[in-house]
Formats: structure tokens, C-alpha cells, sequence
């Protein structure tokens, strides 16, 4: 794909919008650079390199063939497996749902009045409570908000938690979920790693390893963490 024609490109990122004009616009980029101008193997037309293309061209259209450039050339971007992922999703509700038919009815009362809490602050989130225009539904409540308290990492014993829930014990698994868990997306990447991994597990009678969340964390499209 190091190879376009005016017909594959014309019209991105500003670039004339029928293939001829674009085709001159390309002669003009290639302009005593014979090197980048070239006979489309079968075919009367003429194709460019991309190295000739403006950079803003040259991303929006290698993103659109799935790929990216880099400084060892171009690789292929990984593809989420969407029918996996909500897979996994679907089960880590099933086992909510299971928590909550085993729950008492002390316990139930408890997550009840909590889940009102926590709608309460979507709700006053969505009002603007953190900035941008206020309902005054709730100006009582932001005069008595002084400081925003912002937290930019994740503690241990969140990971730990997480691990706890879906029965991770060993020591290499934990550390390599607080790995994870310090990059972008923190503890929404755990839940949905997590759940995946554990289907992994379950399916050959093992407890989940570190082999199951590398298997998970590919699957999803997360990079990997080795050496991190």
C-alpha cells in the first residue's frame, strides 16, 4: 500500500475532488522527483508514492486501508472483535445477575439505596456540576461545592478488587493487572479484559492466568505489556 493513484486519493484532506484534477495536483507534488511516479503494473495509469503525499493526506488515507505509518514502516491497526467483545460484556452482566439472586434482601436494600446515589451523580454530572453552563435546579448544591478534587491514578487497592471479584490469586496475574490498569482506560480495560479472560479460563477448567489475560488483552485490541 506504499503506492496510490489519483483515483484512491482524490477528494481526502483537501485534495481535489474528480480524479483528474488530482492527478495534476499529484504531477505537481512529484515534480522532478521521478522516483515517486511510477506505471500501475497493467494499467495506463500512473500511481505515486505516498512519501509524496501531504502528511494530513497521507494518514486519513492509510487509516481508512486499516494501516499506520511509523518510523519502521507501516503496520496493520488491530481490529476489536465486537461479537467477543459483547460476549464478555453479556457475561459480566449474567454474573451481576447472579450476585443478585444470591443476595439477601439486607443486601439488596443496601445496593438499592447506593444505585440512587450513584444515578444522583450522573445526574448532577450531566447538569454541568463539573463546569460549562449550571442548572439552577442545583445552585444550592454548587455553592457549596469550593474545590474539585481531581484523580489522575488508580490505586492498588482498586486493582485488588477487581481481582478479588473474579478470583485472581496469583501474584504475577495481580501485577500484571496493575500494569494494565496504569494505562489509558485504567479500570474500564480491567472490565473488560477480566470478563474475557475468564471465559478463557472457565473453557479449560483453570483458574485465570496470565496466558488467559494476554490472550484477552489481544482479542480486545489492547497492546501488549511486556516490558512495561
Amino acid at each position: 500500500m506504499e503506492w496510490v493513484s489519483a483515483n484512491e486519493v482524490a477528494g481526502i484532506a483537501g485534495l481535489p475532488t474528480t480524479p483528474r484534477r488530482t492527478r495534476d495536483t499529484l504531477e505537481r507534488m512529484v515534480a522532478g522527483r521521478t522516483e515517486l511516479r511510477r506505471k500501475r503494473e497493467g494499467s495506463k495509469a500512473f500511481e505515486y508514492h505516498i512519501s509524496a503525499l501531504p502528511p494530513q493526506v497521507r494518514a486519513e488515507f492509510l487509516t481508512s486501508k486499516g494501516l499506520i505509518e511509523t518510523g519502521v514502516g507501516l503496520i496493520t491497526l488491530p481490529e476489536n472483535n465486537k461479537k467477543t467483545v459483547a460476549s464478555a460484556e453479556s457475561f459480566e452482566r449474567q454474573k451481576l445477575w447472579q450476585h443478585w439472586e444470591k443476595a439477601s434482601n439486607e443486601q439488596r436494600l443496601r445496593a438499592e439505596h447506593r444505585a440512587k446515589a450513584v444515578a444522583l451523580v450522573a445526574e448532577l454530572q450531566d447538569s454541568g456540576l463539573t463546569g460549562g453552563t449550571r442548572s439552577v435546579d442545583f445552585a444550592r448544591l454548587f455553592s457549596r461545592v469550593a474545590k474539585k478534587v481531581v484523580i489522575n491514578n488508580i490505586k492498588a487497592g482498586d486493582v485488588d478488587a477487581f481481582c478479588d471479584a473474579w478470583n485472581v490469586a496469583g501474584k504475577d496475574e495481580r501485577q500484571l493487572l496493575k500494569a494494565i490498569a496504569k494505562r489509558p482506560g485504567a479500570l474500564r480495560s480491567l472490565s473488560h479484559i477480566l470478563p474475557l479472560a475468564h471465559i478463557y479460563a472457565s473453557g479449560k477448567g483453570e483458574p485465570v492466568n496470565t496466558g488467559h489475560i494476554h490472550s484477552a488483552m489481544l482479542e480486545l485490541g489492547h497492546a501488549d505489556v511486556n516490558g512495561e
